[in-house]
């Protein structure tokens, strides 16, 4: 099945968070009680027990003579008036805005990894719907990634299809992104998959107790950020093979690739990746809490680690759905455009990847067509697929249709 609803839908999602300031602003509305409670030990401060026989949180700053206090029960009369002064307070000691802090407490229990977009012009602080569509699978084959690579250690998973990974998935939250920027934020409950199996193979030496959810983050970060050192230090090749040789290797295809779809040629931007972790269980390694920087010319090394560890292919003949992305067609001498079209082609396997493809005029037109309707309708297409650094070529082209619904 075609996932074309998915895709509208992210579309729509996105551009709804993008623009609905108000619903930022007002986040931190659902607190509860106990969840502005447990925030405020874990920032150090000092609960008066005695104050729970009246009905109220009563904490004491550690380093001076202030107190903040709320009610225990949302049912009491101006519950909500009190909590928001609470917070209003504990923002101010903190300098950040009341709603900023709210999402920090909302966050405060999953453990959270972001992708900010950064570019050397921020004039215009928006990107293409496309490439945040692009960002959202890469996102997701990330995260996939890491869970894999937590379970079963390869260079090169065939297939992200485990269950365990996929729960992962689910229970994972598309957060709001931050104002001043373009930010992908995506967080998951540290025990949201405490039933999965304890015998996975511990790859973070420093996080070995730790449950799934943060294996998973922890290795995403390391993977990355072991890859940024070896670009800036020169030893990539040394990496790779390391990688090949290791019965648990950290950093596989799946991963690298999936860093790629981060990156737009028409923005020429880095990326930042930075994790949160559950206040639950605080991080062992610090080296954990530090933000990855990928730099505009990174990504195509990100890419030569994916190639190096990815099994040769063979080219592959099948029927495939796409998008397409870009008409590069030139009119010939009978008035019809015909020439190279932009493919984002989607593998069985659930991976997108970018294809150049040769059509004749009668095959154009479908692609044009495909290209202007009004949700970028899905093709299908037959043909052989050679494998390659992307954008890669489909080639012997036989069937080129639009895909039904």
């Amino acid at each position: 099945m075609i996932q074309k609803d998915l895709r509208l839908y992210w579309l729509e999602l996105l551009n709804e968070i993008f623009q609905n300031t108000e619903a930022i602003m007002s986040i931190y509305s659902d607190i509860t009680p106990t969840d502005l409670r447990d925030y405020m030990k874990f920032r150090g401060w000092l609960q008066v027990t005695e104050a729970l026989a009246d009905g109220e949180f009563l904490f004491n700053h550690p380093d001076s003579s202030r107190q903040i206090y709320f009610p225990v029960h949302r049912e009491v009369p101006g519950f909500e008036e009190a909590l928001q002064v609470a917070l209003e307070k504990l923002a101010a000691l903190e300098s950040v805005e009341p709603w900023l802090l709210g999402r920090h407490i909302e966050e405060s229990r999953d453990d959270t990894v972001s992708f900010r977009v950064m570019r050397n012009s921020m004039s215009e602080r928006s990107i293409p719907l496309v490439f945040a569509y692009s960002m959202i699978l890469g996102a997701e084959n990330l995260l996939l990634s890491a869970a894999h690579t937590v379970l079963k250690p390869q260079f090169f998973h065939p297939r992200l299809n485990r269950n365990e990974a996929k729960k992962f998935l689910e229970a994972s939250r598309f957060r709001h992104t931050e104002p001043g920027s373009v930010v992908l934020k995506i967080s998951c409950p540290l025990y949201a998959l405490d039933d999965v199996s304890e015998n996975q193979l511990e790859l973070i030496e420093l996080e070995n107790n730790a449950p799934f959810v943060r294996k998973a983050m922890a290795l995403l970060n390391k993977s990355i950020s072991s890859v940024i050192a070896a670009i800036e230090a020169d030893t990539l090749d040394a990496l790779v093979e390391n990688e090949k040789r290791s019965s648990s290797p950290s950093i596989s295809y799946n991963l690298c690739n999936a860093v790629a779809s981060f990156y737009s040629e028409g923005l020429g931007n880095s990326l930042e990746i930075k994790n949160e972790w559950s206040i639950l269980k605080p991080v062992n390694d610090q080296s954990l809490n530090k933000p990855n920087l990928i730099q505009q010319e990174y990504f195509p090394r990100f890419e030569e680690v994916a190639r190096e560890l990815k099994p040769s292919d063979d080219p592959i003949v099948d029927t495939f759905y796409a998008t397409v992305e870009e008409l590069s067609g030139e009119v010939g001498s009978n008035g019809e455009r015909s020439g190279e079209v932009l493919l984002h082609l989607l593998l069985p396997q659930g991976e997108q990847i970018k294809v150049r493809v040769n059509l004749d005029a009668t095959q154009y037109q479908k692609a044009d067509k495909a290209h202007m309707a009004a949700h970028n309708a899905y093709v299908k297409v037959k043909g052989k697929l050679l494998p390659g650094k992307q954008p890669q070529r489909l080639t012997e082209v036989k069937e080129f249709e639009l895909a039904e619904d």
